[in-house]
């Protein structure tokens, strides 16, 4: 895949997350377990899959907006 369009493809899947509140980010999916917002780190790269791994859910826990 040459980089612009990997630049592009990243580019369309900012614009739609871009907008999502607080509130719209902590929404539950259809994958189990899975918030928007986890499933948005994981498509963008943030961080590796796997439900151990749920860092933004361990935050909300904490607190949400506090780290």
């Amino acid at each position: 895949m040459n980089a612009d369009v990997l630049s592009a493809a990243y580019e369309a899947f900012a614009a739609v997350v871009r907008p999502l509140g607080d509130e719209e980010s902590w929404r539950p999916t259809g994958c189990t377990g899975w918030a928007v917002c986890d499933l948005v780190f994981h498509c963008a790269g943030g961080r590796p899959a796997g439900p151990g791994r749920r860092i933004p859910s361990a935050r909300r826990t904490a607190g949400a907006g506090t780290g």
